[in-house]
């Protein structure tokens, strides 16, 4: 147990590198490739790939998080606040993402009961809503992104304070 709370701050680390990472990849590189393409052909790509996200969301937001708030309950007292800080951005990107997010993605999916394992099925939609839906997706998106490189930021900077020596898993 005290090889986990005694390397907390590097398993934080590890997954908040690799959420912001891939949110700021779908903010700067595939958004705008995909708007090169009609609405129609980037509403179908939507499908796929919020599946895909949604899963890879959830394990790394989820362990970043949990693992800042451990740190932070561990740590020397003078990093607590930064750990306490970047805990609550990950863990709280999830909560943004059903509150805020999830009225415009249950417009863009609906589940139905015929499709297996409760996969998504996009609504048929006109291409002036479609196109909305999606730009209002891209902007919610973003605050997410800068949110993630904020509390990498801050984990990466806890972890350069670190008093003692690395100890690698």
């Amino acid at each position: 147990m005290e090889l986990i709370t005694n390397n907390l701050d590097i398993i934080a680390t590890i997954p908040a590198g690799l959420y912001s990472g891939s949110s700021l990849y779908q903010s700067q590189v595939e958004w705008p490739s995909l708007e090169k393409f009609s609405t129609d052909q980037h509403w179908s790509y939507f499908q796929g790939m919020f599946n895909q996200n949604l899963l890879q969301q959830v394990l790394t937001t989820l362990p970043a998080g949990i693992a800042a708030l451990g740190e932070s309950y561990y740590c020397q007292k003078a990093n607590k606040q930064l750990w306490l800080t970047a805990g609550c951005i990950f863990i709280g990107i999830l909560p943004y993402t059903y509150l805020f997010m999830g009225p415009t993605i249950r417009k863009m999916l609906s589940t139905e009961a015929n499709t297996p394992q409760g996969d998504y099925v996009l609504f048929e939609q006109p291409a002036l809503i479609k196109k909305t839906l999606l730009e209002r997706y891209k902007q919610m998106h973003l605050v997410r992104t800068v949110a993630s490189i904020v509390g990498f930021s801050l984990v990466v900077y806890g972890l350069s304070k670190r008093q003692e020596n690395i100890i690698l898993l």
